[in-house]
C-alpha cells in the first residue's frame, strides 16, 4: 500500500500546475568492508561489517507560488531524511539501512510568507529545513520567524517540535516530548558574515525528565576575493565543537574537533558525509580533510584524504561522466585496517520551473493547515467522536499537527490523497513522522486515499465520498447511482453498506443499511434544508426494540452585520454510526462529542470589525463569540464552554484563527490554526 500511495502522490505532483517540480535520484551497486568501533551518525547505525547490494535514492518535490510573496513546498524521499537510501533486492538481515522499498517519508511540508502581518517579518511553518550549523542540519517540524531590521541585520527565531510522545496526558502524567527552540542574529558586515545564536534543547521524554542541552553557536565567513573561508563553533553545556573550512582554486580543506559529550541528540548532525567509509557522530572526534577536483575531457575527478583521530584514515575519490540528464559515477576509498568502499551507478535530476500544465482541463485542488491545540479537560464521561478516543478521560492535551490534501479530477477520474492514517485522523503530529529517530519503529500511516474513483454519469465506481446529511460523511469503496435518486452499494473492512436517498423538494428521505460486523443495522429517516433552517432525523428499525435514533437542527441568520448560528444535535444512548465517520465533527473544542448518547447545543455570533487601523483592518478581522453545552441523552450534565475566536486573512487564500475558550471546572482551550487552499 505504501508504494501505491507514493505512486498516486507522484502522479498528482507531476500533473499539478506549479511553480517548480523536482525529481532527483541515485541508484547503483555497492561493496564495502567497514571496520572500526566508534559511535556512528544517526541513521547510519548499521554502517558496519562487510556489505554488498543495490541502493536506491529518490526525491520528489513540488513548489507552488501563492501570490508574489508566499509559497508552499512538498517533498518526499526514500529512506529517511537522515539516510535517504533503500535497497531493493537484499534481505532484511543484509540491508545497509533499515526500511524497505515502501519506506517513503515526508521530507518537507511547509508554507512560507514574506511580509507576514508586519512588513519586515518572514514566516515559515511545517516540516522544513533547519540548518543550525554546526550543531544540527535536519528536516524537522516547527516554525521560523525572521525579522529584518535592515538589509544587513536580521533575527530568526526557531521553534522545533523534535518529538511528541504523549500529547494526551491522564491524571498525574507529565509531558513526554523533545523540543528545540532559540534564536540567532545574522549580520553582514564589510569584513564578512557573522552569525551568533543560542538554542535550548529540552527533553521531557521518559522518566529522566528535565534533561536540557544549552547550545551557543557562532559562524564567521570573511569576505575574501577568490577564496571561500568559514569558521564555526558551538558550546553545549561546557562541551566544545570547533570547525574551519577553506576553499581556494580547486583545493578544499576542512578540519575541526568535538569534545566527548557534545551531541546532536539524534537529529541529523551539522557536519556529515566527511568520509565514504567512516560515519562518525560529532562527539569525541578530531578530523582533518583535504581534497581537490578537476575536469579532463568531460571526466570529472574528485580526490580526498581524511584523518579521523581514534577512528581511522581514508584515501578516496570519485570519477563521474555526464550522461543524459545526469551522470555515471564510480566512487571508491581505502581505509585503515583493510577497510574499503566501492559504489558505482547513475544519478540524475529534473528541475522544471515552472512546470507546464500538460493536461489543460485537469482540476487540481490543494489544502494545507497547521493547528496548535492546548487544553485542560474535566475528565467527564461521554462518547467522543471517532478518532478522538481518550479525550474524555484525559486531563490535558498539547500538540501541533498538520493536514495536507491533494486532489486531481480529469474526465471522470477523481484521485485524492491526504495525510494521516484515515479519514477520521487526517493529520500528522509534528515530530512524529517516520524519519524521527525516536519514533521510527512505531509510526502510523503517513498517507491514505480519500478518493480513487471514476464517474460515468449517473454511475460512480471506486473509493468515493458517501454522505447521509447530518449523520454520516465517509469515504467508502463501491458503486453509486445519482440522478435525482441517490443509491449505492459500498464495502469497508468486511462490512457492506446499502444507501437509498429519495429526493424531496428541499431534502431527502433516507435509508441506510449495514450488513456484517457484530450486528446488522437498518436506519431510516429524512433531512430537510429550509433556508435558513436545516434539520434531520434518523431511526434504527428491526433490531428488537432498541429504539436508537438521532436528530439535528441548525439555524443561521444575519442582522445588521451580525451573523448568528444555533446548532443542536441529540442522539439516543444506543445510536451509533458503527465506525463510519460522523457528519458533524469538531463542533466543540474542549468537548468533541460523537453521535451516541449525547445532547449538544452550540450558539455562535460573528461580526467583521473595523478598528480604524489600516495595518489591522487590511486583514479583514472577524470576531466570534461561542457557547457550547454538552449533556448526555439522559440529561446528565457533562460540561460547557464559552469564549471568543479572532479570524484574520493574511492573504487571499489563507486564514489565521486564534481561539480562546474557558469551560466548567476550570477547564480551558487555547488554539491557533492557519489554513490555506488553492
Amino acid at each position: 500500500m505504501g508504494s501505491k500511495l507514493f505512486t498516486a502522490l507522484f502522479v498528482l505532483l507531476v500533473l499539478s500546475p506549479s511553480y517548480g517540480f523536482e525529481l532527483s535520484g541515485e541508484t547503483g551497486f555497492y561493496n564495502t568492508e567497514l571496520k572500526g568501533e566508534y559511535e556512528r551518525q544517526v541513521g547510519y547505525d548499521l554502517w558496519n561489517s562487510k556489505k554488498e547490494g543495490f541502493l536506491l535514492k529518490l526525491k520528489v518535490a513540488e513548489e507552488f507560488r501563492l501570490g508574489s510573496d508566499a509559497k508552499f513546498r512538498l517533498s518526499v524521499t526514500t529512506g529517511t531524511t537522515k539516510a535517504p537510501f533503500v535497497t531493493l533486492f537484499s534481505s532484511d538481515d543484509d540491508k545497509l539501512f533499515s526500511g524497505d522499498f515502501r519506506s517513503f517519508n515526508l521530507r518537507e511540508l511547509y508554507v512560507e510568507k514574506e511580509h507576514f502581518l508586519l512588513e519586515n517579518l518572514f514566516f515559515r511553518a511545517g516540516k522544513q529545513p533547519f540548518n543550525l550549523f554546526p550543531f544540527i542540519d535536519d528536516y524537522l517540524w516547527g516554525g521560523t520567524f525572521t525579522f529584518r531590521f535592515s538589509d544587513t541585520l536580521s533575527f530568526s527565531w526557531h521553534q522545533i517540535a523534535g518529538y511528541e510522545g504523549k500529547y494526551l496526558l491522564f491524571n498525574s502524567e507529565k509531558e513526554d516530548d523533545v523540543d528545540l527552540f532559540g534564536g540567532k542574529f545574522d549580520w553582514r558586515a564589510p569584513l564578512g558574515k557573522f552569525s551568533v545564536g543560542f538554542y535550548r534543547l529540552s527533553d521531557a521524554k521518559g522518566e529522566d525528565v528535565g534533561v536540557n542541552k544549552n547550545t551557543f553557536l557562532f559562524t564567521f565567513k570573511p569576505s575574501l576575493q577568490g577564496t571561500v573561508a568559514s569558521f564555526a563553533g558551538a558550546l553545549q553545556n561546557g562541551k566544545e565543537l570547533l570547525t574551519a573550512e577553506l576553499k581556494l582554486k580547486g583545493l578544499e580543506i576542512i578540519g575541526g574537533y568535538a569534545e566527548k559529550g557534545f551531541t546532536s541528540y539524534g537529529f541529523r548532525e551539522g557536519i556529515r558525509d566527511l568520509s565514504y567509509i567512516y560515519k562518525p557522530t560529532l562527539s569525541d572526534v578530531t578530523f582533518l580533510k583535504a581534497g581537490t577536483s578537476f575536469s579532463l575531457e568531460g571526466l570529472n575527478l574528485k580526490l580526498h584524504t581524511l584523518y579521523l583521530e581514534n577512528v581511522g584514515s581514508e584515501l578516496g575519490g570519485e570519477l563521474s561522466y555526464p550522461f543524459y540528464r545526469g551522470e555515471l559515477f564510480l566512487r571508491g576509498a581505502l581505509g585503515t585496517d583493510g577497510s574499503y568502499f566501492t559504489y558505482a551507478g547513475y544519478r540524475w535530476g529534473v528541475d522544471t520551473s515552472p512546470l507546464p500544465n500538460y493536461l489543460g482541463n485537469v482540476e487540481v485542488e490543494n489544502y494545507f493547515n497547521l493547528w496548535g491545540e492546548y487544553a485542560d479537560f474535566p475528565q467527564k464521561e461521554y462518547s467522543p467522536q471517532i478518532g478522538y478516543e481518550g479525550w474524555e478521560r484525559a486531563k490535558h492535551v498539547g500538540y501541533w499537527h498538520s493536514t495536507y490534501k491533494l486532489s486531481l479530477k480529469l474526465e471522470g477520474f477523481s484521485l485524492k490523497v491526504s495525510t494521516g492514517r484515515d479519514s477520521k485522523v487526517d493529520y500528522v503530529v509534528w515530530g512524529n513522522t517516520a524519519d524521527n529517530f525516536l519514533y521510527a519503529q512505531t509510526h502510523g500511516k503517513l498517507w491514505h486515499f480519500e478518493e480513487a474513483s471514476y464517474s460515468l454519469a449517473p454511475l460512480t465506481f471506486g473509493l468515493q465520498r458517501v454522505e447521509v446529511t447530518g449523520f454520516i460523511s465517509e469515504n467508502l469503496t463501491g458503486v453509486s447511482f445519482s440522478k435525482g435518486l441517490r443509491t449505492g452499494v459500498f464495502t469497508e473492512e468486511g462490512r457492506k453498506y446499502l444507501l437509498f436517498a429519495f429526493p424531496l423538494k428541499r431534502g431527502e428521505l433516507l435509508s441506510f443499511h449495514k450488513v456484517g460486523g457484530e450486528r446488522n443495522v437498518h436506519l431510516f429517516g429524512f433531512s430537510e434544508n429550509l433556508v435558513p433552517f436545516s434539520f434531520g432525523y434518523l431511526r434504527e428499525l428491526f433490531e428488537g426494540g432498541r429504539k436508537a435514533w438521532g436528530a439535528f437542527v441548525r439555524g443561521e441568520t444575519e442582522v445588521s452585520g451580525f451573523k448568528g448560528e444555533v446548532f443542536f444535535k441529540v442522539y439516543s444512548k444506543n445510536f451509533t454510526t458503527f465506525g463510519v465517520r460522523e457528519f458533524f465533527r469538531d463542533e466543540g473544542f474542549i468537548y468533541r462529542p460523537g453521535e451516541k448518547d449525547v445532547r449538544f447545543l452550540r450558539a455562535k455570533v460573528s461580526k467583521k470589525v473595523h478598528l480604524g487601523f489600516s495595518s489591522i483592518d487590511k486583514f479583514s478581522p472577524e470576531i466570534s463569540f461561542l457557547y457550547d453545552r454538552l449533556t448526555r441523552f439522559s440529561g446528565g450534565y457533562v460540561g460547557e464552554e464559552g469564549g471568543v475566536t479572532l479570524s484574520l486573512k493574511p492573504g487571499k487564500r489563507c486564514r489565521l484563527e486564534i481561539v480562546e475558550l474557558f469551560g466548567s471546572e476550570d477547564t480551558y482551550y487555547h488554539g491557533l490554526r492557519f489554513s490555506l487552499s488553492w
